[in-house]
């Protein structure tokens, strides 16, 4: 029995040798080991962290980016849109002023050749006066001259009254045809 305590009491002291040894070895390897690995580990598991929330913030940078270029493209279609009616509504103010000088021009030209038209019928008519004037006294120059017998005279007048009439009737279709150009 002896030999059984003894061997009992050495089991106890080597468990607990073994149980210091064990908590010794736990101290340094907690010490020397544990700790800074668990250091490291926590630096990179913060590290990461870190790259995690910088690439979160840079995901929402270029999401905001992304939104306003979209925005900004959206204004720019809309503002060529703009530009583009406004191009238009420019062009078809001009060509209605063009349209409207043209015709302004048109009706000067018209109203210019009018004037210039009774201008030439007035010197016409004063033509065909001076004519009338002479003619009348031409043939009054003739009687004179010849002191003829009535018929004579008669016939000469006649001739003259005549002459006259064809003369305002050439004068009065000339006319008539100027306007039908017109029309």
């Amino acid at each position: 029995m002896e030999s059984e305590q003894e061997f009992q009491a050495i089991n106890y002291w080597i468990i607990i040798s073994q149980g210091v040894n064990f908590v010794l070895l736990l101290c340094i390897l907690n010490h020397f080991l544990f700790k800074p690995i668990g250091k490291i580990i926590e630096q990179r598991r913060n590290s990461l962290f870190e790259i995690k929330k910088a690439a979160e913030a840079d995901a929402e940078k270029a999401k905001a980016l992304k939104e306003e270029y979209e925005k900004r493209i959206a204004n720019i279609e809309s503002e060529a849109e703009e530009i583009r009616k406004q191009a238009v509504v420019k062009a078809e103010h001009q060509c209605k002023d063009i349209v409207a000088e043209a015709k302004a021009k048109a009706e000067q030209y018209i109203s210019d050749s009018e004037i210039t038209i009774l201008m030439e019928r007035q010197a016409a008519w004063a033509q065909l006066r001076d004519g009338v004037i002479q003619v009348t006294m031409d043939a009054t120059q003739k009687i004179v001259e010849e002191s003829l017998d009535e018929g004579l005279q008669h016939r000469i007048i006649t001739r003259s009254i005549n002459q006259l009439e064809h003369d305002i009737h050439d004068m009065s279709l000339g006319h008539k045809r100027r306007k039908k150009q017109k029309s």
